[in-house]
């Protein structure tokens, strides 16, 4: 037996031999010639500490392949298996903290291979005594008090986790036992800050990632959490400064696999988690970890968080990061080193997603309001830092800020703008132009506040060299300029006047070359485009000094490898094309020289690419000077279809600039050709009819690209194309068309965040459906999903239609607030016309459903007499698709006409305005409907037209007119009465004489049928009727028309003479009645001479 347990010796040595023939003889023989079950109990012998670490290593990694299978373990006598378990166990206890890594693991590997066949053997699958043991001697080091064989012992069990999990999750409760008492005992003894308590965290969080579901008790896990999180705090102090890695790792385990444990311990986490944030002292991987565990505890527990009150000390620890941030930039900044700021605002911004934006609002501007109220107790860091802090939080807000959160917020902006440190104010300016970018369209409602901080800053910057500008200065500066941009583009016109001379006078300064790069006359240039697209014809006063600006640009040589200048040029020429919106007379006396610059500079230039710079310019100049188009037309429109071809086979814009001065997921060069194509088909359409079908080729290339602004040109292009080509279309081109047309358009309309986008299509689809032979079969496969779309405008489901509360405030001054009511009223411009092609039938399906839908949502507040601005567009759009819908409209009379009734008394003009149109639609339509509508509406009608209404004398005369119609069209359901003593008292009309049509007839009526109740006002009618006569401006048809409510009067009068002495004294004179009996001739010349006197008819 010795001498084998030699050669057992002598094979694993020469399995360590470098050469090949000596090693692989051994491992043969020791397969062949050693494989009984006296050669295992040998390997197991030679696992002791006597022998050397080569020879320990290769016979645990025999023993293993011996051990692992379970039939060649049960083939061992009892005896044996003991005899095997003995030893490995003392080959685990000689096992020392300064053993061969690999020796330990392949010991540890053999021991829990033996557990696991124990586990296997028992009947019941529970631990054995000799498991059972280990454990207990495992459990027994880790508490040592020798610092070696704790060590020891935390090794130990992370090498049971790591190669025998599945043996390890069965004793996961006696691992966090070993766990938690290990942290107690080292708390005790202030041994919190050694490897061992951080490496028995790194175990631990192993050990719960693998066996969390066999825990069976986590009231100890809850009760370690203050351990671990004093382990965080003393390692995070100490060196090296990486150090709690381990720690970070158990903490985010903790949150996913046990997050209910973390949350019994939310308070001491947050305790021990934010000054970590703050300290700038620790290493700034340390403090990220703490950051994104932070957003892990938001994400799961805010609502816990803000109930406990941590929410405040939580905001002013992400505001600590930005005021380091300011500190940061005013000393030597380490790119090299983590940024703790980024992943702080990610968890902001996350906070603010989840979050209520009222009261994350009013939280925020509470905590950081005193900072810049008391400028002498906080530093200009702090002031500074809140800037930029501030400009984060509009940028998380999901939703609008009401008017005095707005007001707050542009308070602390204000007072950063007028702060006198340059830091501040600096930053109140990224600030203003965040809450620019985010807060529309309610942001509008500010401009009297924004614009002077814009000022300001141009004021500030006019007289800087601006050549000498860093990289980062001519960012910032890119930030204010492109805000200044949108914020002109989100006004309204009306709300920009005022402001006009100030940024004109202030933004021409810096178009100067002598002062400015070329990056800030670029960024002016922009802005002042902006200004002219905007307020057109109010521009007129500033259009000949910018023009000459513009015109100096486009005349400077341009070296092509100079994109700066290259793109300055272009917007140079784009920025003359839109003066031509400005005024068309100026305009035109430039035209003839313009027309030559731009001959000559397609001639100087070599490629196609660079003359699509010219393309907005030639779109304006047709429409100018057409006649000068006749001879180089076919050259230029061969240039657009190149242009459009080129780009839609490359996939995008060719030129490297276009992405850094363009966004590219808007536009590139493909919209200006298409809207160069669009002006030619409306001022060149007989030059353009020849190249219709190339030129409606590139159109439907270009309706199914993901940039919007091209596919917004492309299909406006294909509207007028089409106007050009309907007269000679068949049934059979027509379907073709749809089909290519409207799956993009349909889905172009779904997606579009930009309401104006969504406008200008949506009219394209009203000009595609005002064609009789797409409106027919052509149309009938699309026509449900043209509804649905309807359906979804309505309700305000677009992504375009951001705005979502009341906006009649805003209407005034927000382009954006604008653009999505007239959306809504091009809806109804639509809704009849598909009414008419799917029928009366299926149309009722889904106006039906609409009306469901606007009765419990849109118009739910009707009952209390509220009503906003959408709700009446809702009702007014709704009224005119009555006449499609015929006897099926009448169970929403009553909803409807409740909301004509609430917006006829609202106190917005534009409301009233939108229900009496409403109200007439409805009127002119009902048929034999009107009597419903009489009984809904005729109260408050007879209200409006009261002594003390709210409604303005040409709204009285509309609604005087309303219920002269509904006399005429159904009086048998007119309370007469009360009708004709509201028209009288109203009559004669102040301001919409064109009622007097109306009123003609209504009066033919009530003469007719109700003498009786219009015989007190007789003699109001006649005097009327003696003015309207004596107006020499009227036509014969107006004379014959009254004439003939003459004779019906003297008619009635006749008959009722005899009752009424009276009134027959009134009309008996003998002029009168001379007059009245005359025949027809002589009657006429009495209504067409001006110089018949009617004093004696009154």
């Amino acid at each position: 037996m010795s001498h084998k347990k030699k050669m057992l010796k002598l094979l694993l040595s020469n399995t360590l031999s470098t050469h090949l023939e000596i090693k692989q003889k051994a491992f043969e023989e020791l397969e062949t010639e050693f494989c009984d079950n006296e050669s295992t109990l040998a390997l197991c012998e030679l696992l002791g500490l006597q022998h050397p670490a080569e020879l320990r290593l290769c016979a645990a990694e025999m023993l293993s392949k011996r051990l692992s299978p379970f039939e060649q373990w049960k083939e061992l006598s009892t005896d044996k298996q003991g005899n095997v378990q003995t030893m490995l166990f003392q080959a685990l206890q000689s096992l020392s903290d300064y053993e061969d890594l690999a020796v330990q693991q392949l010991i540890v590997h053999n021991v829990s291979i033996l557990m696991e066949h124990e586990r296997t053997n028992s009947s019941d699958g529970n631990e054995g005594r000799w498991t059972d043991a280990v454990f207990q001697y495992v459990e027994a080091i880790c508490l040592s008090s020798e610092i070696e064989l704790r060590k020891l012992g935390v090794t130990v069990l992370g090498l049971m986790a790591d190669v025998s999990p599945d043996v390890f999750i069965q004793q996961i409760d006696r691992a966090q036992r070993i766990v938690v008492n290990g942290l107690r005992l080292a708390d005790e003894r202030n041994l919190l800050g050694t490897t061992i308590s951080e490496c028995l965290c790194k175990v631990w969080s192993r050990s719960l990632s693998l066996g969390h579901t066999h825990l069976t008790d986590r009231t100890a896990l809850s009760a370690s959490l203050p351990f671990v999180m004093k382990t965080l705090r003393v390692v995070a102090a100490q060196e090296p400064p990486d150090r709690g890695h381990g720690i970070f790792e158990l903490l985010q385990t903790l949150l996913e696999f046990t997050p209910e444990v973390v949350q019994s311990q939310l308070s001491v986490v947050l305790e021990d988690l934010l000054p970590m944030i703050e300290d700038i002292t620790l290493s700034k991987a340390l403090r990220v970890y703490s950051i994104e565990l932070l957003g892990c505890l938001l994400l799961l527990s805010r609502r816990d968080i803000i109930r406990r009150g941590w929410m405040n000390r939580i905001l002013i620890s992400l505001h600590s990061l930005f005021v380091e941030r300011v500190l940061e930039l005013e000393s030597e900044f380490d790119e090299e080193t983590p940024d703790v700021l980024a992943p702080g605002i990610h968890v902001l911004l996350e906070l603010l997603q989840q979050s209520s934006t009222a009261k994350m609002a009013s939280r925020a501007l509470q905590l950081i309001e005193p900072i810049m109220q008391e400028q002498e107790q906080h530093s200009e860091t702090q002031r500074s830092g809140t800037q930029y802090f501030l400009a984060v939080l509009v940028e998380g807000f999901v939703h609008q800020l009401d008017q005095p959160t707005m007001n707050r917020s542009m308070a602390i902006v204000q007072s950063g703008h007028s702060d006198s440190s340059l830091v501040v104010s600096r930053a109140s300016y990224f600030a203003m132009a965040k809450m620019v970018e985010c807060l529309q369209p309610k942001i509008t409602q500010q401009a009297d506040a924004v614009f002077p901080i814009f000022f300001n800053y141009l004021e500030t910057n006019t007289g800087s060299e601006n050549k000498r500008l860093s990289k980062g200065e001519l960012i910032k500066n890119s930030d204010i300029f492109y805000a200044l941009e949108t914020f002109i583009e989100s006004l309204r016109p009306r709300a920009l006047g005022a402001h006009l001379p100030g940024l004109i006078s202030l933004l021409l300064p810096y178009v100067q070359a002598a002062k400015n790069s070329l990056w800030m006359q670029h960024l002016a240039l922009r802005c002042i485009a902006a200004l002219a697209r905007k307020t057109k014809t109010s521009f007129e006063p500033y259009f000949d000094a910018v023009c000459d600006v513009a015109r100096a640009l486009t005349n400077t040589a341009a070296n092509r490898n100079d994109e700066l200048r290259t793109i300055l040029r272009a917007q140079s020429l784009k920025l003359i094309a839109t003066l031509a919106r400005v005024s068309r007379e100026k305009f035109a006396i430039l035209s003839p020289q313009l027309m030559d610059l731009s001959m000559a500079l397609m001639q100087d230039m070599d490629t196609a690419e660079d003359i699509i710079f010219m393309y907005p310019l030639m779109a304006e100049l047709s429409a100018v000077v057409p006649e000068q188009f006749q001879e180089p037309f076919p050259v230029i429109i061969r240039n657009l279809f190149q242009t459009i071809d080129r780009l839609n086979a490359d996939g995008g814009s060719t030129h490297s600039f276009s992405n850094t001065f363009t966004d590219i997921d808007d536009s590139d060069e493909r919209e200006e050709a298409l809207r160069c194509i669009q002006s030619f088909a409306v001022h060149l359409p007989d030059l353009l009819f020849p190249y219709r079908s190339k030129a409606l080729r590139c159109a439907l290339k270009c309706v199914s690209h993901r940039k919007k602004l091209v596919q917004r040109a492309a299909f406006e292009v294909l509207s007028k194309i089409l106007q050009l080509e309907w007269k000679s279309w068949n049934l059979r081109r027509a379907k073709k068309l749809c089909r290519k047309v409207f799956p993009p358009l349909l889905e172009f309309m779904e997606s579009s965040s930009d309401a104006a986008n969504a406008n200008a299509v949506l009219s394209v689809v009203r000009l595609l459906l005002d064609n009789p032979k797409i409106q027919c079969r052509a149309l009938k496969s699309y026509a449900s999903e043209l509804l649905s779309l309807m359906q979804k405008i309505l309700q305000r489901q677009l992504r375009c239609q951001a705005v979502n509360d009341d906006t009649q405030r805003i209407e005034t001054c927000s382009e954006i607030v604008c653009q999505e009511k007239q959306l809504l009223e091009l809806v109804g411009d639509v809704l009849p016309i598909l009414g008419y092609t799917v029928g009366p039938k299926e149309f009722d399906v889904y106006f039906r459903r609409l009306v469901m839908h606007c009765e419990r949502r849109c118009l739910r507040q009707l009952e209390k007499g509220n009503i906003t601005s959408h709700q009446s567009l809702i009702v007014n759009v709704l009224s005119r698709c009555f006449v499609q819908l015929g006897n099926k409209g009448r169970p929403y009379y009553n909803i409807l006409c409740n909301g004509i009734i609430a917006g006829l008394l609202d106190d917005q003009q534009e409301v009233r305005r939108r229900s009496l149109f409403s109200l007439k639609v409805m009127i002119l339509n009902a048929e034999n409907m009107l009597k419903h509508i009489i009984n809904a509406v005729s109260n408050a009608m007879i209200t409006a037209l009261k002594p003390d209404t709210l409604l303005s004398l040409e709204e009285q005369d509309h609604v005087c007119g309303l219920l002269c119609l509904m006399i005429i069209i159904d009086h048998r359901h007119c309370p007469v009465e009360q009708f004709v003593e509201a028209i009288s008292r109203h009559i004669p009309f102040a301001v919409v004489r064109t009622e007097y049509v109306t009123v003609s007839r209504c009066l033919m009526v009530l003469f007719e049928h109700y003498y009786g109740y219009i015989r007190p006002h007789l003699s109001k009618v006649l005097q009327l009727i003696n003015s309207l006569l004596d107006r020499r401006e009227r036509s014969y048809q107006w004379y014959l028309k009254w004439s003939k409510l003459l004779l019906l009067i003297r008619k009635k009068n006749s008959e009722s003479r005899i009752n009424d002495k009276k009134q027959t004294e009134l009309v008996s004179n003998e002029m009168e009645q001379t007059d009245l009996c005359c025949n027809e001739e002589e009657q006429l010349e009495l209504f067409i001479c001006p110089t018949y006197k009617h004093k004696n008819i009154c």
